[in-house]
């Protein structure tokens, strides 16, 4: 039992190592040149940096971590990661929202091409999604009801909505990134004390 679990762990490790030099590799020798032979104007068009955010910081770590700390790989975890999938997005979205006068002369982010008001909806929907995906998830018991801790933090994505209405100041849409930061670490932090304690 303890060499198979040996074998495992080693056999994970070299596969991991295999996997951070594979990255490394396309993107120095593949990722790299290619976009190095777009034009200015063609860089600019790209707006997927809430997209590839909420992957690689959502399923992607998570699903790494539990896999690290299990040794295997179920449906729940892929359906739980999705939560911070949102978050995640919500914050790169929130940003870009704060800065799109600025962005406008350098790059085309998905808040740009929707427009101040559709991108508000779009983070008031990205913000719910996470809610309602829990409470869903608790009513079919794949979380336990102490999982629904994490509803405390929707005061944090009340506020950040707030930041952004039509009247608020800059000022206000500037603290909007601080709300959403507060929101992302309140839901995390909850989220996470429900599955330790409980």
């Amino acid at each position: 039992m303890i060499w198979t679990l040996h074998q495992l762990l080693l056999g994970t490790h070299i596969f991991s190592a295999i996997l951070w030099v594979g990255g490394v590799l396309f993107i120095g020798w593949g990722v790299f040149p290619a976009v190095r032979y777009f034009t200015y104007e063609n860089q600019r068009k790209f707006f997927l940096g809430e997209i590839i955010a909420a992957i690689f910081l959502g399923p992607v770590v998570t699903i790494l971590a539990y896999l690290v700390q299990t040794q295997t790989i179920d449906s729940t975890v892929i359906i739980v990661s999705s939560l911070f999938s949102m978050l995640i997005a919500s914050m790169i979205l929130t940003n870009n929202i704060r800065d799109l006068k600025k962005d406008i002369e350098f790059r085309k982010t998905l808040a740009y091409r929707l427009g101040c008001k559709k991108a508000v909806r779009l983070l008031m929907t990205i913000l719910i999604l996470p809610y309602l995906t829990m409470v869903v998830l608790v009513a079919f018991q794949v979380l336990h009801l102490p999982s629904l801790m994490s509803l405390l933090a929707l005061p944090f994505a009340i506020r950040l909505i707030w930041s952004f209405r039509i009247s608020a100041s800059r000022q206000e849409e500037i603290g909007g990134m601080k709300w959403a930061a507060k929101h992302h670490w309140a839901f995390g932090i909850l989220f996470a004390i429900s599955l330790w304690l409980f």
